[in-house]
């Protein structure tokens, strides 16, 4: 069995050659309720430093789970993120969140993932930073309009 897994792991460690190691990066989280809690506290195993922008959260609920960073607005959370998860409810207030002008203040190369709701991403701003090459990835499984 050692033959195996010794064959396994030279086949993945080939397979994962070039992939972007993500220990050390930065994960934002827009909405730290219950499913942005649960992301922050398995990304953190992962080597990531995790962020968040939460305007509903009451001050110091974030101390408890330890080694979040709150961060005051969604324009500074991108600006500080390598990747940014959103985990928050469509309202007027998060309609748009991540804007084109937040779009811009991502670094060159962070990812987008959405698998809160449609809505919350200007999906026109979203399409042309992936298309010029300024975000690394995105990965949505919701869109504007969905009921």
């Amino acid at each position: 069995s050692g033959h195996i897994s010794s064959s396994l792991n030279s086949r993945v460690q080939s397979e994962a050659r070039g992939a972007p190691r993500i220990r050390g990066q930065r994960l934002g989280i827009v909405g730290l309720g219950r499913i942005g809690t649960a992301v922050a506290l398995r990304a953190r195993p992962f080597g990531f430093a995790v962020g968040f922008y939460d305007p509903f959260l009451p001050d110091g609920w974030h101390k408890a789970l330890g080694g979040l960073t709150r961060f005051d607005s969604v324009e500074a959370l991108a600006e500080s993120s390598d990747c940014i998860s959103l985990h928050c409810t469509h309202n007027p207030s998060s309609a748009n969140l991540l804007s084109a002008d937040v779009l811009r203040r991502l670094p060159r190369g962070a990812r987008v993932v959405n698998t809160a709701r449609g809505g919350l991403v200007d999906d026109g701003a979203l399409a042309e930073a992936l298309r010029d090459g300024r975000l690394g990835g995105v990965a949505v499984d919701c869109q504007a309009g969905e009921p």
